[in-house]
């Protein structure tokens, strides 16, 4: 007290805060130091420091949200916001939307606010809020594409392949669409996805001839799974995705050279 006493001037409240990060283990102590703030005078910025200190020191949620209710939002830029937001999506989905909804730029905080329900794989939130956010001609593609992965990851594949298809942003959409396929047990539909990103994405066709090989056997289909692995080796010998197919091909005890499999 005497050290802080000594050094301390008149409205520095940032020190304030400092000082009761130190007191993290010590909250009676760090909440004698509270009574010392005076929010009217504080930056926001310096209001912000004390959240993060209730979150993430003083382990205080509800002292934290109460200290985000001091906050000036319609002050604070987009910019801010949108940092605010992200830095609240690990502490409180409730702040989050409050944050996202104070945004001047009413489409950026809709977005932002679908952002994170898709981190949060809140399908129930993030599917309606998507529908919104496609009006937006920023932000159609990423809506769509967002809402065909909340539907993916409920179950909802029918929709999902929709939805991506809609978004048109291959070769992602179309990884995502085999995936929904095969997920229904449809082998040859999401088969014929990944032949397309096979042919059209030149960086991404290892990958995909490697995933063909990996669905059909899931499928059980032997001898297509084998043809496959071949054609990973012949197509692309000096990709990681040969090298795999080869160990793969070693463990089933198949050579791995050409022959009419291969085809």
């Amino acid at each position: 007290d005497a050290q802080f006493a000594r050094s301390q001037k008149p409205d520095d409240y940032a020190r304030i805060v400092r000082w009761m990060r130190l007191y993290r283990d010590h909250k009676p102590k760090a909440m004698e130091y509270y009574t010392k703030l005076r929010f009217e005078k504080m930056a926001n910025a310096q209001i912000r420091e004390l959240m993060a200190a209730f979150f993430d020191d003083l382990r205080d949620p509800e002292m934290a949200g109460n200290t985000f209710a001091k906050l000036r939002l319609g002050e604070m830029s987009d910019d801010d916001l949108v940092a605010l937001a992200r830095y609240l999506w690990a502490k409180d989905g409730a702040l989050v939307k409050d944050t996202c909804m104070s945004m001047t730029d009413k489409e950026l905080g809709e977005v932002e606010l679908l952002r994170y329900y898709h981190s949060k794989k809140d399908a129930a939130q993030g599917v309606p809020l998507a529908d919104s956010v496609v009006r937006s001609p920023r932000f159609a593609r990423e809506a769509l594409f967002k809402k065909a992965q909340l539907l993916q990851g409920a179950g909802k594949f029918a929709e999902a392949i929709a939805a991506y298809q809609q978004a048109d942003n291959p070769p992602d959409n179309l990884w995502g669409i085999a995936e929904c396929y095969a997920k229904q047990d449809k082998v040859e539909q999401a088969v014929a996805q990944l032949r397309e990103v096979e042919g059209f994405f030149k960086a991404q066709a290892p990958e995909a001839a490697l995933r063909i090989a990996r669905l059909y056997q899931d499928a059980g289909k032997s001898k297509l799974y084998v043809a496959a692995l071949r054609a990973v080796l012949r197509k692309y010998p000096e990709s990681g995705q040969s090298s795999e197919a080869h160990q793969h091909l070693e463990r089933l005890g198949i050579k791995s050279g050409g022959g009419v499999d291969a085809d």
